[in-house]
């Protein structure tokens, strides 16, 4: 899907999300209720420095010490003439809930049903090249009844290039998706 450039990569993918019947909702505005999120959201602003994007080598594992267990970060890349998303860190947090998936690429983690979701999210800031905050109910095997809240953000790779993406994603029970659905 194209048009994140737009003013509003957030309402693209609420409309879309709404009219796929998906459980998703972006923002971009960064107020999140996990204070951890709220950290790293300050994190990355401060690495950033003026820049729209920082450098991945700004993250390293003492700075994303407090959050480290909820992180993925996540690489675009061209695999066979089609760009997919290979995952380089997955806290263990992540990987407890949805299985191990370092090293690996995202459509190999998560079902053909619901990689659309996925996807979405991570294109979305991708190719808007802006961090946002999204709201989803997880329908993969091992999270039926969660919901989570994530801080996804761009960041330049080593040669300065957009090509990677931090997330970190806070899960709780699904009786406060009340947020998601209204």
């Amino acid at each position: 899907m194209d048009g994140f450039a737009a003013t509003d990569p957030a309402g693209v993918v609420n409309a879309y999300a709404t009219e796929q019947g998906w459980p998703l909702r972006g923002s971009a505005v960064l107020a999140f209720d996990r204070p951890e999120l709220n950290q790293l959201r300050d994190i990355w602003l401060e690495k950033a420095a003026g820049t729209p994007i920082p450098y991945r080598s700004d993250f390293d594992a003492r700075t994303l010490k407090p959050m480290l267990r909820n992180v993925v970060i996540l690489e675009h890349v061209e695999d066979g003439g089609r760009w997919r998303y290979r995952i380089r860190l997955m806290g263990s947090e992540i990987s407890r809930l949805m299985g191990e998936g370092t090293g690996r690429f995202l459509d190999e983690c998560v079902s053909a049903n619901t990689l659309p979701r996925w996807l979405i999210a991570y294109d979305a800031v991708m190719e808007a090249q802006v961090a946002l905050r999204f709201l989803s109910r997880y329908e993969a095997q091992r999270v039926r009844y969660l919901t989570s809240e994530s801080f996804i953000a761009p960041m330049l790779d080593a040669r300065g290039n957009p090509t990677l993406l931090l997330s970190c994603a806070y899960f709780q029970s699904r009786s406060t998706e009340r947020e998601l659905f209204g």
